[in-house]
């Protein structure tokens, strides 16, 4: 049952990266707060084809995201250009921003915890 009011966005380091462990690593983020009520917004699932220009990417990534009410952070997201722009945009439109640990081996009990990040 997903929870009123609580679209999430994940972001996380995606360019450059393993496309099949990156694509693991949002889906099992994905699965862990579908689970926990929540209707997550995967930005590897946004519908673009992987070789579209950056710009086309990071520009959907941020349509999805101001339609979300909170966005959590992946690991290594700090290292990231794409989600330092996204983190911007939520903190001029108000949506919450969590930090959330490392996403190997998440189970609910170990996963059940954000973080604010200021």
């Amino acid at each position: 049952m997903t929870r009123p009011g609580n679209k999430l966005y994940l972001s996380g380091p995606i360019t450059g990266l393993d496309p099949q462990a990156t694509a693991d690593k949002f889906a099992a983020a994905e699965e862990y707060y579908r689970a926990q009520g929540y209707k997550v917004t995967n930005p590897i699932r946004h519908g673009l084809k992987a070789d579209a220009l950056w710009a086309e990417h990071i520009g959907k990534d941020i349509t999805l995201l101001l339609g979300c009410d909170c966005m959590v952070l992946l690991e290594g997201w700090e290292y990231s250009r794409g989600c330092r722009i996204e983190v911007a945009v939520a903190k001029v439109e108000g949506i919450d921003t969590y930090e959330a640990e490392s996403f190997r081996g998440i189970s609910a009990d170990k996963r059940g915890v954000l973080t604010k990040n200021e």
